[in-house]
């Protein structure tokens, strides 16, 4: 079997491939384990793990995504409305 000097220099210093450790828990994958991937480059050591990932990025869109239509709506409001002059600047 062939053995790579760089990967055994590269684990006694605590280097890493991005595909060796969860995305979510930081576990270490192991070789003989399965990983479950997540839009494209993110590995998880289980379903679990992956799954409460997808919902944080889920929470995460839709909270940007009301965000923005709040804004839109409040610059809408502000183009919509007349400007108001208040009394004491008469």
């Amino acid at each position: 079997m062939f053995c790579d000097p760089c990967d055994d220099a590269d684990e006694l210093h605590g280097h890493h491939h991005y595909l060796d450790i969860c995305f979510r828990c930081r576990k270490l994958l192991s070789g003989n384990r399965d990983i479950f991937m997540y839009r494209g480059d993110m590995p998880f050591c289980s379903e679990e793990c992956r799954q409460e990932q997808i919902e944080i990025d889920e929470a995460r869109e839709q909270r940007l995504k009301q965000t923005g239509l709040a804004e839109q709506q409040r610059q809408r409001q502000l183009k919509q409305s007349p400007q108001r002059i208040p009394i004491w600047a008469w």
